[in-house]
Parts: C-alpha cells; sequence; structure tokens
C-alpha cells in the first residue's frame, strides 16, 4: 500500500475527484472538489490517497484550508472504500503522511445527523474515524450542536423583563470583555447571571429575526454548554447536525 499526495502524478487528482463515496457519512462530491479546488480551499498538495500495489484507490484524504492559507486548517473528508476490512489501518497511515507532508496536525471536520447515534451503520463509521483521530494524535473531541429555528415554531412571547435598546461602542466593548472571558457566543455579563435571563435575551433575538421575515435562524453551542444547549431547547430550536471535532491537543504550559 502507498499513500500519494495529487501532486504525485497527473492522474492523481483526477481519481480524487472521482472517487465514490459508498459509506454512511457526508463526503465531498465532484462538483464541491471541483469548486473547492478553483477557489484554493482544497489543493493537489492537500488532496491524498492511499492505493493497494494495483493502483487501486482505497481511501482519500481531502484537507482544508482559506484561499491564503499557508497549511491546512482542517480534514474536511476521510474516506476509505467499503470492501476494505479494516479502515483504521488504511486511514491512520493515510492521514500520518499527509500531517508529515505538511508538518501540522490540522483538527478533523467531522459533520454529522442529530440523529447519527441511533444508526448503526453511521455510528460505525464515526467509530473508526475516532480510532482514526486517537492514532494519529487528534485526541482532542468536541461536539457542536447547530440549533435551527424555523417560523413553523412561531415567534415567542416576549418575557417582559428586560427593556432593550441600541447600545453605544463603549458599552458593546465594555459588556463583550466582561462575557468573553469564559464564554463565546451567548452570554450574560457576570454580575446578571443565575437570573434566567439567557431565556429572555434568545427571545428577543429570535423576535428580532422572525420580524424581518427570517426563513431560518440557525445557531452553534458545544455540547459540554448544558445550560446554553437547554436554552435553545426551551427557545424552540432543533437539533438539526452534530459537528465532531478531533484535534491535537493544546501543548502544556513550561
Amino acid at each position: 500500500m502507498r499513500f500519494l499526495p495529487a501532486t504525485a502524478d497527473p492522474t492523481v487528482l483526477d481519481r480524487a475527484a472521482t472517487f465514490v463515496p459508498d459509506g454512511p457519512v457526508t463526503a465531498v462530491t465532484a462538483e464541491r472538489f471541483a469548486d473547492e479546488l478553483d477557489a484554493n480551499r482544497l489543493r493537489p498538495e492537500w488532496t491524498w490517497l492511499a492505493e493497494d500495489e494495483r493502483g487501486q484507490v482505497l481511501a482519500r484524504a481531502l484537507w482544508w484550508g482559506r484561499a491564503d492559507s499557508e497549511r491546512p486548517i482542517a480534514l474536511d473528508c476521510l474516506q476509505v472504500c467499503s470492501t476494505v476490512a479494516d479502515p483504521v489501518a488504511v486511514a491512520a497511515p493515510l492521514v500520518v503522511a499527509g500531517h508529515a507532508a505538511f508538518d501540522a496536525r490540522p483538527l478533523y471536520n467531522l459533520s454529522l445527523p442529530a440523529d447519527w447515534r441511533a444508526r448503526p451503520e453511521m455510528a460505525e463509521a464515526v467509530a473508526w474515524r475516532r480510532e482514526v483521530g486517537l492514532r494519529t494524535g487528534l485526541s482532542r473531541e468536541v461536539q457542536r450542536l447547530r440549533y435551527e429555528w424555523t417560523p413553523e415554531v412561531g415567534a415567542p412571547r416576549a418575557g417582559g423583563r428586560l427593556t432593550f435598546r441600541e447600545g453605544s461602542d463603549e458599552e458593546f466593548l465594555d459588556a463583550f470583555a466582561r462575557v468573553s472571558v469564559d464564554s463565546l457566543y451567548l452570554d450574560v455579563v457576570p454580575e446578571q447571571r443565575g437570573l434566567g435571563l439567557i431565556d429572555e435575551i434568545l427571545t428577543e433575538i429570535t423576535r428580532f429575526h422572525a420580524a424581518a421575515d427570517a426563513e431560518r435562524i440557525t445557531a452553534t453551542t458545544d455540547i459540554a454548554n448544558v445550560p446554553m444547549a437547554a436554552a435553545f431547547d426551551r427557545g424552540g430550536y432543533a437539533v438539526t447536525q452534530i459537528r465532531l471535532i478531533l484535534e491535537a491537543e493544546a501543548p502544556r504550559p513550561a
């Protein structure tokens, strides 16, 4: 078995583009591959294949980055043919080969349906990818929930406890500095926490966008952020996708 980037042979890029996914995890299509390649977000040097001794493609790994990135930011697609008995044995050294070429270990970003745990084929596909992460130094796992509100749910009623107004730049920067110490996305300043205000703030955000005829409102939060996830649940938001992120552990301070 050999592992090679699309720069190794003029035919490799075509074979990578036409690789047919046969597993349950959503894969990069030929059309998206071409678009991302044109935009310089997928590149030949970030596109790797695993082949057997006959030149048969066994696996494909596609790393993604911004158009101006010097190195890839994330492993965006990892596929192994369903005929391979041990996908980890093929995928792990393929990812290692890419890491060695990049002199970096970009995170692995895996988008999953909300019910993936209840689907045996999907759960199995995630399991071997997790094992690949462990074997290639991507041992830290983050699960991020993607929530969605649609008009069919109905706009929530205003709570009436808070008054909302447009703030000055100085007020925004002061509040943002205080809530961003240990949190991102939506939060309450430390001295006002624990009063149940997050529901009212989320309600106002939802009502604002609903009044502007929004067809969909999306939001994300880490699965470990239980209070925020619970607020989305109470606010009529539904989980539509789970993003599983595998990344290298942060180096310990000296």
